[in-house]
């Protein structure tokens, strides 16, 4: 009975971003949109929709002069068109067919980034940073490095995979040979 629940909870972990295209519902990585997003000639991230957002403010403010507006409505229509072309390519969304009503009107191209832009948000905050690793692992590669070249250099035809095999290598590696051996449980 709550089948449907379960597949929106186990989707919902799984951090795949669902939308509707004007025909079907359909799923993207996120990951994939955003690289997407990011590579596009026109749409710029960080500016683009605020720039639409700044330009629809600005248009309804009063103090603005009549040809003023004008040149704001024109450079909106100009954004939203970036908009939907953008999402259009990224979310592989067809422009809307007059005939059959399928596909999707430049506003919801734009409703569709802006709720992206939301999830992406939403993602950000909810999602856990990966747990910090005990101790920086560089000083024992280094050393390991060292003295594998320090042991392949005393031996002449000694490679440095032979020297780390070598019972004569000094250093990290050759410590494990003087470990107790395990029992078998």
């Amino acid at each position: 009975m709550f089948a449907w629940l379960t597949k929106f909870r186990w989707r919902n972990r799984r951090q795949i971003f669902c939308y509707w295209d004007g025909k079907a519902y359909r799923f993207i990585d996120p990951m994939v949109a955003y690289r997407g997003l990011s590579d596009d000639p026109e749409y710029v991230m960080d500016r683009t929709p605020a720039q639409l957002q700044a330009a629809i403010d600005l248009g309804n403010s009063d103090n603005i002069p009549a040809e003023g507006k004008a040149q704001i409505e024109r450079d909106a229509l100009d954004l939203m068109r970036i908009m939907a072309n953008a999402c259009r390519r990224v979310f592989d969304v067809q422009p809307i067919d007059p005939k059959t009503g399928d596909g999707l009107t430049d506003s919801e191209c734009v409703a569709l980034l802006v709720a992206f832009g939301g999830y992406l948000s939403a993602l950000k905050k909810n999602t856990s940073s990966p747990p910090t690793s005990p101790r920086s692992t560089e000083s024992l590669a280094s050393s390991v490095t060292s003295s594998s070249s320090d042991s392949s250099s005393t031996e002449p035809g000694n490679t440095t995979a032979e020297a780390q095999k070598s019972p004569s290598a000094s250093g990290p590696l050759s410590e494990t040979s003087s470990l107790p051996p395990t029992s078998n449980l």
